[in-house]
């Protein structure tokens, strides 16, 4: 977390020390996650996020930008109306911190503190890198996933399976709405979405792994949160079935409002704005 933080105060220190007509601001939203346990609601189970922006325009038809912004999701099974889901009886939740650079196009020209180019709708696209941590509820209290190797990562339960990272890459994209309100401040609104490289943000992907071998190498404990099924019956009576689907990655998203300072020269009057 701190070295994310550090990495991102630098990166915005840099850029606006040679900026001209650079924009800073917060960000403040929502986020909410896609994938085994959300197939596809949109804004599903959102939760706040908050976050930093830089953006640095290059002309009034392009910017680029840098975001920090941490958010958190969570989603469960039972909230499902899909009846063998509501069984497989899985939940998470995560902190995401995430830190991207993407590339802006405005449909209409746009600058703060020109009366004539005052709003423009706008599209984004390009590359983060996010720390996670999927951790479950269980008896009241929230446990990491990772070191349970719930799918069998790095054991003998389900041999050829590597362990995942918490540090992932993803490509975000996204649109939003952008107009000046005085010389110096701006608003933007935008919806962003983040297509990651992995599928286990919800720590659900493949299958069910052996539990009698996760039970003796991690732990009863483990091979209990790999499968707590409704019906699960006897240890090991799932072993082998499928528990998610590694046919797509999961995805979050972030949608809010960020107020932006334009930094700079000293800005013409201009008598729109007086």
């Amino acid at each position: 977390m701190k070295k994310i933080l550090i990495i991102c105060f630098l990166l915005i220190a840099s850029l606006a020390g040679f900026s001209q007509g650079s924009e800073i601001g917060p960000f403040i939203g929502g986020s909410y996650y896609m994938g085994e346990l959300n197939p596809g609601k949109q804004f599903y189970n959102t939760q706040p996020a908050f976050g930093l922006i830089y953006r640095r325009p290059l002309n009034p038809r392009y910017a680029i930008k840098a975001n920090f912004i941490v958010g958190n999701v969570e989603a469960y099974d039972s909230d499902s109306n899909n009846p063998a889901q509501v069984n497989r009886n899985l939940n998470f939740r995560s902190r995401i911190y995430d830190l991207s650079g993407q590339l802006e196009f405005n449909f209409l020209p746009f600058e703060i503190g020109d009366k004539t180019k005052p709003f423009s709708p706008y599209i984004f696209a390009g590359l983060a890198i996010f720390r996670f941590n999927p951790q479950a509820e269980v008896n009241g209290q929230w446990v990491d996933l990772k070191p349970l190797s719930t799918e069998g990562q790095g054991t003998r339960a389900a041999p050829g399976k590597s362990e995942y990272s918490l540090t992932q890459f993803a490509f975000p994209f996204g649109a939003g709405f952008k107009f000046a309100i005085a010389k110096r401040i701006g608003i933007n609104i935008e919806w962003s979405l983040r297509r990651t490289w992995t599928d286990y943000l919800d720590d659900v992907s493949t299958t069910y792994p052996d539990l009698n071998i996760l039970a003796r190498e991690k732990g009863p404990f483990a091979a209990s949160m790999s499968d707590r099924s409704l019906t699960n019956g006897d240890l090991g009576r799932n072993s082998g079935l499928q528990r998610g689907s590694s046919k797509r990655n999961d995805w979050y998203s972030f949608a809010g409002i960020t107020f932006v300072y334009k930094i700079g020269p000293k800005i013409q009057k201009c008598p729109a704005y007086r």
